[in-house]
């Protein structure tokens, strides 16, 4: 993971990590980073959310915002499709420590979620986001889990595998919000 930094003496132990959720529509990211968020005090945001600069490619924003939160010491979690090898590298060239979530589930159970939604143009998103996704390359920091579980599960599953990469929430006593 790193070695400790060390600054007028003060050790400020390893480099902090952002995740980055992601995955195709119906899979619950948004869902299961906003819930990860708050369970670790972690400062997120969803790349939609985030005011469209038409001049600049869609990864630029997003990684300087990432970049600012790691420079102030913020644990951040953000959702992003980040799709393609090609985006995640372009979100690590603003900050190398990012560690990806990829959320994954069966086409069939993403349709049938997507159809719930009653909204064509998530379905013609999701046929697009399959057609365009690159998993993970085992060059990459991240992980990926199955998306089948309820939300609570899932951020379980993934504290379970990012424990060592994230600070430990400021109210450790403070029960999880589902």
């Amino acid at each position: 993971m790193g070695a400790s930094s060390d600054v007028d003496g003060w050790n400020l132990g390893p480099p902090r990590k952002a995740l980055v959720m992601m995955g195709v529509a119906g899979t619950g990211t948004r869902t299961v980073a906003r819930l990860l968020a708050r369970h670790l005090t972690a400062s997120y945001i969803d790349v939609r959310d985030m005011a469209p600069d038409h001049r600049e490619p869609f990864p630029g924003p997003l990684s300087r915002w990432l970049s600012e939160r790691r420079r102030d010491g913020v644990f951040a979690v953000a959702t992003c499709p980040a799709l393609t090898r090609r985006h995640r590298d372009l979100l690590r060239s603003g900050d190398p420590g990012l560690y990806f979530i990829h959320l994954s589930a069966g086409r069939d159970l993403l349709v049938r979620r997507v159809r719930r939604l009653r909204d064509a143009t998530a379905a013609a998103l999701l046929e697009a986001q399959l057609a365009e996704l690159e998993p993970l390359h085992d060059d990459e920091e991240g992980v990926v889990i199955d998306a089948t579980a309820t939300p609570a599960e899932l951020v379980q599953r993934i504290l379970a595998v990012v424990s060592a990469l994230v600070p430990a929430p400021e109210h450790p006593d403070r029960p999880m919000v589902t």
